[in-house]
């Protein structure tokens, strides 16, 4: 604060505008205060006007602001009694109130609390009198971060039982560097280079991965089926009986059907296994092998009908086995279940849901659900900390607060403080159960250093003591 306090005051505070949501802001400021404000027993309440939603300004310059005004609130509010957050617009101003009850703020002594001479003589009195001070130039600081941003700040109290600072900001205009314009006559021109070079022979079984397919969209019918097969008749037979439905293409051999499909993939491969130059085996290998053709079915025929030929083929990758002779209708019936099959899985990866995840009986993405044990087993591993802290998650994670306090609200329901909260107390009720560790002990452990909170949030929880729980149990 004194750093900050100090390029305030020289001019050298520097601003970063930007689309701010007020609303969530106060929110995530107000998160660092809830255990204080629940060990104080002092009731919140937040008033947003409808209207005011985003405003243009310095993120960091209204966090600062709100978050000494907040602080100094809770610091002198008595226990049992209120402090207020009110948001409004008017006349094109942001107004920012915070209010709190059982305590005001002599006449005397209004003006003085944002003079930054009375201040840090006050602040350099205590630092010299060896006394530990954390408070005194905040408000001082409120002060000249609303004058950077062109704004107004304000008290108004009865001396006794309320005070209220008021702060009004306008928005903040956003630079935005404007491209020069293109000319209307400037012609746009790309040009596009290309080497040839000498091609090297290899093996049939990699020239399909050097050489990737180029897939060409069906238009025709039910799509393109390929039938690869050596024996003339087979392949008259198949195509007769698909023909009606599909485009048929042939090919004698797994090497021939590989050089067609560098013009068009097909939808089902219908393939024989026994055939010169490459057998049905070698060629589902190759197929199954590379990303671009993994996903085409492959139905392999084969007049040997033992378990060990099938249990083959279908090891290989194959996606079924037809013996010869066979049905017509039973291989219309197995080419529709595979594109039936193929069309599901499409559909499923090109859905919402197939980012999702279940995470504690919710869906989300899982992106989110890594995150979300990244920053439990974080916790866990700091439990017994009671300074543990949205901060600390923040720096851990390397995400901004702002972003990390969304995230868990909106994956959890609950703040960061509340859901680091809840994972103390799970704690404790597990060590309650398995441990003879004392409760006090247990209270230690999990990161409390205030007996009373304790029991209160373990009984609101739980709805019994901690030894009530564990004679339960």
């Amino acid at each position: 604060q004194m750093i900050d306090f100090r390029k305030a005051e020289t001019g050298h505070l520097k601003l970063d505008i930007e689309r701010i949501e007020i609303p969530e802001l106060i929110k995530f400021v107000l998160d660092n205060f809830i255990e204080r404000l629940e060990e104080k027993k002092i009731r919140l309440t937040l008033d947003f006007s409808p209207e005011v939603t985003f405003w243009q300004t310095d993120r960091d310059s209204i966090e600062k602001i709100v978050f000494n005004l907040i602080s100094n609130a809770v610091k002198y509010t008595p226990a049992e009694e209120t402090i207020t957050v009110k948001v409004e617009k008017k006349e094109e101003l942001l107004y920012i109130y915070v209010t709190n009850t059982g305590v005001g703020i002599k006449p005397t002594f209004q003006r003085q609390i944002f003079d930054r001479f009375e201040v840090l003589d006050r602040f350099e009195m205590q630092v010299s009198k060896g006394y530990e001070t954390r408070n005194g130039i905040g408000l001082a600081l409120c002060k000249n971060v609303v004058e950077v941003l062109h704004g107004n700040i304000e008290v108004d109290s009865d001396g006794e039982t309320y005070t209220t600072f008021e702060v009004s900001v306008p928005e903040q205009p956003m630079e935005q560097t404007v491209p020069e314009p293109v000319q209307a006559d400037s012609p746009v021109q790309a040009v596009v280079t290309t080497q040839t070079a000498p091609r090297e022979e290899v093996p049939d079984e990699e020239r399909l991965v050097q050489e990737p397919l180029s897939p060409i969209p069906d238009v025709e019918k039910g799509g393109l089926i390929l039938v690869i097969d050596d024996d003339k008749g087979i392949r008259q037979l198949l195509k007769d009986i698909l023909n009606e439905r599909y485009e048929v293409a042939e090919a004698t051999n797994g090497q021939d059907a590989i050089e067609l499909m560098r013009i068009r993939l097909p939808l089902v491969i219908v393939c024989d296994v026994i055939m010169p130059v490459m057998d049905g085996v070698k060629f589902v290998k190759i197929m199954k092998g590379q990303e671009l053709t993994r996903h085409i079915p492959i139905i392999l025929l084969s007049s040997k009908s033992t378990i060990e030929n099938q249990i083959e083929g279908l090891e290989t990758g194959a996606d079924a086995y037809l013996n010869k002779p066979f049905h017509p209708r039973h291989l219309e019936a197995l080419i529709e279940s595979l594109l039936h099959r193929n069309k599901a899985v499409l559909e499923y990866g090109e859905s919402v849901y197939a980012s999702l995840e279940q995470y504690e009986g919710k869906f989300i993405h899982k992106e989110d659900k890594e995150l979300m044990l990244h920053i439990t087993d974080i916790i866990h591993k700091h439990i017994d900390d009671e300074a543990l802290s949205l901060d600390f998650v923040a720096r851990e994670t390397a995400i901004s607060k702002m972003q990390l306090y969304r995230k868990i609200k909106e994956i959890t329901g609950q703040t960061p403080t509340e859901y680091i909260r809840s994972i103390r107390l799970k704690h404790a009720e597990k060590l309650l159960k398995t441990t003879n560790k004392t409760v006090q002990e247990i209270m230690f452990f999990c990161g409390f250093n205030n007996k009373a909170y304790f029991y209160r949030e373990f009984s609101k929880k739980y709805h019994v003591t901690p030894k009530e729980y564990r004679n339960q149990k």
